[in-house]
């Protein structure tokens, strides 16, 4: 674990380093969204993915996000609001039916508690190590999604997997099983996903369903996800 007020700055300089060093770019990616849920949880987020022209299999990922959830600690909520900046350089493949990526980098994220709970270890900011990593796999007419990520240190985890079936050229309708939370929260999803197309190669993604916070209860959920190509 480690504090400093240094730590954006030096994810920053992290992530101007991994651009300079490639040499350029082509397909690129642009990806926003938002979730809201039960518990009074919310997710924002908004990142790009950045390929370098020719066969190379190297890759960057530029992340910002806003988490918010809540916790019970002796008899009181407390509300959670988290800011994270992520920089990231991976591998990554793809097949005539599948795709692959896995990328290692640094996260900066703070954390403001109300009310203050001084025993929880993201209460402030943090630098830390994070891997992540996603596969896409054709399975028969299906298409399956898979995705993990945990933070070293914080022992925070996020674990999703889609199945999607083709409508229609571009459009897909499937279901998908979320868990994800760390020390202080645990919490599953499943609901239903809608993909369709904006035009181009860029699309979005409908989701909602029904979230499970252990100690909690339960409750619905919905979100957005766009891709935008560049």
């Amino acid at each position: 674990m480690r504090r400093s007020g240094q730590s954006p700055t030096i994810v920053a300089l992290l992530a101007a380093g991994l651009v300079y060093s490639f040499p350029a770019f082509a397909e690129n990616l642009a990806l926003t969204g938002a979730e809201v849920g039960a518990a009074g949880s919310r997710y924002i987020y908004a990142g790009t993915v950045l390929r370098p022209s020719g066969d190379s299999p190297w890759r960057m990922r530029l992340w910002l996000d806003e988490t918010r959830y809540r916790y019970d600690k002796n008899g009181a909520t407390v509300r959670a609001q988290e800011r994270g900046a992520e920089a990231a350089a991976g591998l990554g493949g793809a097949g005539d039916n599948s795709w692959w990526a896995a990328y290692l980098g640094l996260r900066y994220d703070h954390a403001e508690l109300s009310p203050d709970d001084r025993a929880n270890d993201s209460r402030g900011g943090h630098l830390r190590t994070k891997l992540q990593a996603e596969s896409e796999q054709g399975v028969g007419n299906w298409r399956a999604n898979l995705g993990a990520a945990y933070v070293f240190g914080a022992d925070k985890y996020w674990l999703r997997g889609r199945m999607m079936y083709p409508l229609a050229p571009y459009s897909l309708l499937g279901v998908e099983l979320l868990r994800h939370g760390g020390p202080d929260y645990t919490a599953t999803q499943l609901g239903g996903v809608f993909s369709l197309p904006l035009g181009g190669r860029s699309t979005a993604l409908v989701k909602g369903g029904l979230r499970h916070d252990e100690n909690r209860g339960s409750g619905g959920y919905a979100g957005i996800e766009l891709s935008l190509p560049y």
